[in-house]
């Protein structure tokens, strides 16, 4: 491999052969280095995390550059609008009024019903008609009935919500998407600054009252709430049960006891994380450690090389959850480091416990091997598919009811 073949900064190999020889190649090259492309990438651990903290670049790297998120001139002025995307001043002042809907009294409230609702998607499902997709069934809907329960929505709204997220996601893509699409999330947007009874949106609807934050701001905010707490969620509990289910080792840990769930699920995204890299752009000229970054570079951090940088992690592609969790850049870092990042963990430890439940009360085998793929800049199983080792379950119409929610 030369280093133009990863000059585009987005690269994916199947678990687990790939990685270690692309980590190799990678550090033929060192923590940073730029590519035939012009681009600067980062592969070391160190490097990334104190780029990530570095005020010279901005989060914002397309968009500066006169680039567009999506096509369709109204989502397009919404999604540029998201904290995310904004440094500085903007920043600071959105992400402390998004927090407040992330702190840990929030989430305490949440856990109990996100256990409830994961173990409601596989309760009564079997694989008895001849195959089940935990990806699909567990990993997909589970991220959507949470962001229903954090909007104040009922979850008969489910299918809706997810059919605005994945009109996003094709708009994100430069897909074919349906313009009564946009209109109807153009209307359920004003709907939810209208009132919503969501723990999620309290301290929202409150600063839009307060006029701290604007229509599109809120807007905004709700969008990306919907976008990364659907694909990255998905992804992460992907991996996860791909981890759990495809590596007995791994299992055994959890299983015996010899780890905790949260410990098990930091490792498991440490190793397949759903970002595989984060852009910015060098918005004043500076120099670390020998290395220029010019005003215009592109830098393409890459989290998921920086995951298994030898310098930090021992055996880097081992399963080992009982590494550090803070020594990780799964969740990003800096001052945009992830808000939803205990959320997530208590999705994926939710799904972890629905998951061996179900695997107890349904004997059934994995099918194998499991292909990752990757759907943007996100990475994870494309299925998790479980067939029958006996035929014994409840009526089959009541199992697809339950099954297609």
């Amino acid at each position: 491999m030369s280093a133009s073949d990863t000059a585009g900064g987005l690269f994916i190999c199947a678990e687990p052969v790939g990685w270690p020889r692309l980590r190799a190649e990678f550090d033929r090259y060192g923590p940073v280095w730029r590519s035939p492309s012009g681009c600067i990438m980062v592969t070391g651990y160190q490097k990334a995390l104190e780029l990530l903290k570095t005020p010279q670049l901005t989060s914002s790297p397309f968009l500066q550059a006169g680039g567009r998120i999506v096509e369709d001139a109204r989502m397009n002025a919404l999604l540029v609008d998201s904290f995310a995307l904004k440094d500085g001043i903007d920043h600071r002042r959105l992400r402390q009024v998004v927090s407040a809907m992330f702190a840990p009294p929030v989430i305490r409230r949440l856990a109990d019903r996100v256990d409830r609702i994961a173990e409601d998607l596989l309760r009564g499902v079997t694989p008895h008609s001849g195959r089940i997709d935990m990806v699909e069934t567990l990993g997909r809907r589970l991220p959507i009935l949470v962001n229903c329960t954090m909007l104040g929505l009922s979850v008969v709204k489910e299918k809706k919500v997810r059919n605005w997220t994945d009109a996003i996601i094709a708009m994100m893509r430069r897909e074919q998407f349906s313009g009564s699409d946009v209109e109807g999330l153009l209307d359920f947007l004003a709907s939810l600054r209208a009132g919503s009874d969501g723990p999620w949106l309290s301290p929202l609807i409150d600063s839009l009252r307060r006029g701290a934050i604007s229509d599109v701001e809120f807007d905004a905010s709700v969008l990306l709430l919907m976008v990364s707490g659907y694909s990255t969620a998905t992804s992460a509990i992907g991996s996860t049960l791909a981890r759990y289910l495809s590596d007995p080792r791994a299992r055994d840990l959890l299983d015996s006891g010899r780890c905790t769930a949260e410990s098990f699920a930091y490792e498991a995204v440490r190793l397949a994380t759903s970002v595989l890299t984060l852009a910015r752009r060098v918005k004043k000229e500076f120099e670390s450690d020998g290395f220029l970054f010019r005003v215009g570079d592109t830098v393409l951090i890459q989290i998921a090389a920086a995951c298994r940088d030898p310098s930090v992690f021992v055996n880097p592609h081992d399963f080992d959850p009982h590494r550090p969790m803070q020594a990780q850049l799964v969740f990003g870092g800096g001052a945009h480091l992830c808000l939803g990042r205990v959320l997530g963990i208590v999705e994926i430890e939710a799904s972890l416990k629905a998951a061996r439940l179900w695997l107890t009360q349904n004997p059934a085998t994995l099918e194998e091997p499991v292909t990752f793929l990757q759907d943007m800049n996100f990475y994870g199983p494309q299925a998790l598919v479980f067939h029958a080792r006996q035929t014994s379950a409840p009526d089959q119409q009541y199992r697809e009811d339950v099954a297609h929610g």
